[in-house]
Formats: C-alpha cells, structure tokens, sequence
C-alpha cells in the first residue's frame, strides 16, 4: 500500500505546484479573480477565457493549464486504485474504523492505518 501512497503524496504535492504556477502567473499580468473559491468549474473556465497581447503569455498560460490538468488526472487515478485496493487490504478493518471519525476520509485513514503497527492504533477520546 506504501508504494501507491507515496506516489499519491507526490502527485497532490505536484498538482498543488502546478496550481500555484497558474496563480503566480495570472497575478503576475494583472488579472484577478472577483471571486472567493478558485479551483472551482467557474475559476477554470475563467481560466480559459483570459486573452493576453502575447503569443507566449498565452501559450504559456495554456501549457500551466494542462500540467494541472495531468497533475489532478494522476491524483484521481493514483486514489482511485488506493480506494478499490483497500478492502483487500490487512489493515482495513482499522481503516474503516478511522473512518467513522469525523473528518478522517479513507486516505488520511489508510495514511495513519499503514504508519502504525496494529498494536499500536489506539483510539482515545
């Protein structure tokens, strides 16, 4: 399971650079989002509808947007397969259980699940 965590570590780490890329980038040429939520359908059709005076802004811009795009579509798959992978998982009975926590998903579940030996999962209020 360590083997397909990391990975999934590496691409949100890479995907969050991508995004911040972007976000330099449109700051940088003067545009501002009017709105409190980026990240959203609306802020990337925003995205799409920039025009810049310069070729190479504009190639630029479109370039940050597909490595974002590749950058969530690797998170997606990478979490895609940890998720059909736990059940089968020796640690899943653990993970479910983490679950029930509030705030606590199957990932951030399977991330403490797999860190600690089974002794020593121990749940205290």
């Amino acid at each position: 399971m360590r083997d397909l965590v990391r990975p999934r570590e590496s691409a949100a780490e890479d995907r969050r650079h991508k995004r911040q890329l972007v976000s330099a980038f449109v700051l940088r040429h003067g545009r501002v989002y009017q709105r409190s939520k980026p990240w959203t359908m609306r802020y990337r059709r925003w995205l799409q509808t920039l025009a810049f005076d310069h070729p190479a802004h504009q190639i630029a811009l479109q370039e940050m947007l597909q490595a974002e795009r590749n950058a969530s579509e690797r998170l997606e798959r990478l979490t895609g397969h940890i998720e059909a992978l736990v059940p089968d998982w020796t640690l899943a009975p653990a993970v479910n259980a983490l679950q029930a926590l509030r705030g606590v998903a199957l990932i951030t579940a399977r991330a403490f699940g797999s860190s600690q030996p089974k002794a020593e999962i121990d749940l205290l209020p």
